[in-house]
């Protein structure tokens, strides 16, 4: 049998046509966008058919965009594609959109005189002719539409527009997993965005105990950075304490399913990088993907809810105190005073007897005024509103000045070196801390004398208070500070409103030194104050305190 030379080239065309076809599948199952895809398809179908242009129209806020073209004609053509690049048609008009409304290829004989064909003029110009567009389905879906042109007028050529609907075909699955890819993309950079910009901490772990992923609130509630604690073990969190119950429980939920904290909200410990433990409330949940298990936990930092608890506990506390001190300690001077002055008013009373009813009048309101000013002083320190304001203040007048608030001032005897450095304090504050811490020791001195020492060590400004009364009992040293705790004398008889402590620790902390006591019962008590020394060259003017 013998070939003319139409069939051999017949022949050739339908070689490199299904060679074609090959080679954009290969083209477009491994290009990285729907873009490339669309343009290496549209190079190579004009290249092996010998249609001088081809167009990608795609979906773009439910119109087409032209959004590439690829020509292998006159230099014409360059200008009419740079041109158009971008021009955009509703549903139903035009070729491309007519194929987009019927999902069918259109074929148009010759776009320059086909009525439906909005380019016509434009088409007449170039010299363009028959024109087919194919739509690029997404499953059921338009994505796009194909439309190529060529010089001459042609009839339909079913066997074109089934290898251009091949080729689209494989587009059309390119399309639907590059929508998939996008569609997965967005979703992960929502929900990362989310967890990012949430206030709580969020990281997850998988079955190994690894973690696979922290947000921003988590490297700054634990100190690490994401890539510090990728790939860590989940335990880095958690104090060395409590991580043998944690492999335990890790351990036990794989093997069993059992279940003790998952799903639940709990309170547990956090570690910091630095190594310092804080108190954290966890949600923790476990989830499955691709056969593997995975755990997800939500921290929030509540050291600030356990201090605004413990404030409230204390509030709470020293509100009942304070009933308490109002109805016995107010009420004692109250009414000795009240006493004292109906007794005044006897026309019988002699001179004698009326000078001593004014003193105790006087007395018992000195003594609730200064009870007062206790409770002031304590109500200023629970609240803040106490800030020191520091000068260059001498430990020697400071004492001197508290000692003269102090009522038994000739029962002190003073140990105080010569020479002592200044202290940067509020001045005010410290007479007040130390008249208070006087006062107690004159109550418990037993008409003993109190020795008042002051001297350096270790750098700082020491200063002791002792008494010789009867001590107190070990177990209560750590409690003689809290407000209106009060000690027992050695006839177990309790003595002072309970507040001169605690506004020395409150006066003592706020500016910058600490206050401790040593006893033993029997032999007495020391109070010791520890101040900070002013440095060289601190300024010596007023400062406040921030």
């Amino acid at each position: 049998m013998e070939f003319t030379e139409r069939d051999i080239a017949e022949r050739e065309q339908l070689n490199r046509e299904l060679a074609l076809a090959r080679e954009l599948a290969l083209a477009i199952g491994t290009a990285e966008t729907v873009d490339h895809a669309m343009a290496v398809t549209l190079r190579q179908i004009c290249h092996t058919t010998g249609w001088v242009l081809g167009e990608a129209w795609v979906i773009e806020q439910d119109q087409l965009l032209l959004a590439s073209v690829w020509n292998e004609g006159p230099e014409a053509l360059d200008r009419f594609a740079a041109g158009l690049t971008g021009t955009t048609v509703p549903l139903g008009t035009g070729l491309p959109g007519h194929a987009w409304s019927t999902k069918k290829p259109v074929w148009m004989r010759d776009v320059a005189s086909d009525p439906h064909f909005l380019r016509a003029p434009l088409a007449r110009k170039l010299g363009l002719a028959a024109g087919m567009a194919v739509p690029v389905m997404s499953g059921h879906v338009v994505a796009a539409v194909l439309v190529f042109f060529v010089t001459e007028p042609r009839e339909e050529d079913e066997h074109l527009i089934h290898l251009v609907s091949g080729v689209s075909a494989h587009l059309g699955s390119l399309v639907r997993r590059k929508q998939a890819e996008e569609a997965h993309r967005r979703s992960e950079e929502q929900l990362r965005s989310i967890a990012d910009t949430a206030v709580d901490a969020i990281v997850s772990a998988d079955a190994k105990g690894t973690i696979t992923y922290v947000n921003r609130a988590a490297e700054e509630i634990f100190g690490f950075s994401y890539i510090e604690l990728m790939g860590k073990p989940i335990k880095t969190l958690m104090p060395e304490r409590f991580q043998p119950a944690h492999d335990r429980g890790f351990t036990r939920f794989l093997e069993t399913g059992e279940q003790h904290i998952i799903g639940k909200r709990v309170e547990l410990v956090g570690r910091h990088k630095d190594g310092h433990e804080f108190p954290v409330e966890i949600a923790l949940a476990s989830w499955s993907a691709g056969g593997e298990t995975f755990f997800t936990g939500v921290l929030r930092d509540i050291t600030e809810r356990r201090k605004a608890e413990q404030a409230m506990r204390q509030s709470d506390q020293l509100k009942t105190a304070l009933l308490r001190s109002v109805s016995h300690d107010l009420r004692s001077p109250l009414t000795a005073i009240v006493a004292a002055g109906e007794s005044s008013a006897s026309p019988n009373l002699s001179a004698d007897s009326r000078r001593e009813v004014a003193s105790v009048i006087v007395n018992e309101a000195a003594r609730l005024s200064r009870l007062v000013d206790k409770l002031l002083d304590l109500s200023r320190l629970q609240g803040g509103a106490a800030p020191p304001r520091q000068v260059a203040c001498s430990i020697e007048e400071i004492i001197q000045v508290a000692l003269e608030q102090t009522t038994g001032e000739d029962q002190f005897e003073l140990d105080v070196d010569d020479q002592l450095p200044g202290v940067l304090a509020d001045a005010i504050q410290l007479e007040r801390a130390f008249a208070n811490l006087f006062e107690n020791a004159v109550r418990f001195s037993r008409g003993e004398p109190v020795t008042v020492g002051a001297t350096v060590l270790d750098g700082c400004l020491v200063v002791t208070v002792a008494d010789r009364g009867p001590g107190i009992p070990a177990e209560d040293l750590d409690r003689i500070f809290e407000p209106f705790y009060r000690r027992a004398d050695d006839s177990g008889t309790h003595h002072g409103s309970g507040l001169g402590l605690a506004i020395v620790k409150g006066f003592i902390e706020a500016n910058g030194g600490s206050v401790w006591a040593d006893s033993a019962s029997g032999r007495g008590t020391t109070f010791s104050v520890q101040l900070p020394i002013q440095r060289p060259g601190t300024a010596a003017d007023s400062t406040e305190v921030r």
